[in-house]
């Protein structure tokens, strides 16, 4: 089972060389490493881009003009694969050497879309999905449904999506036992001010400004999770 890497390249370059050191020292290395560089600021992201045009280990990466944010990043990397499996990884997570392998192998039928490491979610929502720190996708099912929306991003684009999932008749896993350590970088900040698109943004602010249409998606989808 051939799968693909996604990492954003955001404000830390050191981080995008443990996320690269990390799959490549895995029990299932990855066949390819695809690194989106959202920038932060203009030294760091020149640190980034070098790094990734001369590691022989990154097979494409792309460089956007400004910060686009999570779910556009995502979707364009995932986009890039050319694999049915993609993981999805925030930069600021460390994973063990097992855990690709865990995570791929849970695609044991072709109804599971979604695979994570961990449960989440709220208690209002249709089902659990999976936390998206880190996350296996099928392509296929991307293909079908779509990626990530901007409407959920950035604290809560797992959440609609595996909602999604699950009304279109995919099912959701956790693979059990595997080792990572997440910083959790944006949800612990949730009040810092992020360059978006040339304006200055706010996680929390921007969140409770599209909550309400993010709560009717996923309340939509539950109609026909409940069929």
């Amino acid at each position: 089972m051939k799968y693909s890497i996604v990492t954003i390249g955001y404000k830390s370059l050191k981080n995008i060389q443990n996320c690269i050191d990390d799959a490549y020292s895995s029990s299932k290395i990855p066949d390819e490493f695809i690194v989106i560089i959202n920038p932060y600021n203009q030294e760091e992201s020149a640190k980034i881009l070098d790094y990734v045009q001369k590691d022989p280990r990154v097979t494409r990466w792309a460089y956007m003009s400004q910060n686009v944010g999570v779910a556009t990043a995502w979707n364009l990397g995932m986009a890039m694969s050319t694999k049915e499996y993609i993981v999805v990884l925030n930069d600021d997570c460390q994973v063990g050497p097992l855990t690709y392998e865990k995570i791929i192998n849970k695609f044991h039928n072709d109804k599971v879309g979604i695979v994570g490491v961990l449960w989440g979610g709220e208690p209002e929502d249709p089902a659990p999905s999976p936390q998206g720190f880190l996350l296996g996708f099928r392509k296929s099912m991307i293909q079908k449904i779509g990626g990530y929306s901007e409407y959920a991003s950035p604290l809560a684009d797992e959440r609609e999506l595996s909602m999604r999932a699950l009304a279109n008749g995919y099912t959701l896993e956790v693979a059990e036992g595997c080792q990572w350590h997440h910083i959790h970088d944006i949800s612990n900040n949730v009040h810092t001010v992020i360059k978006y698109l040339g304006s200055e943004w706010i996680p929390y602010i921007h969140q409770k400004s599209t909550m309400n249409h993010l709560n009717n998606l996923i309340n939509l989808h539950g109609l026909s999770i409940k069929k």
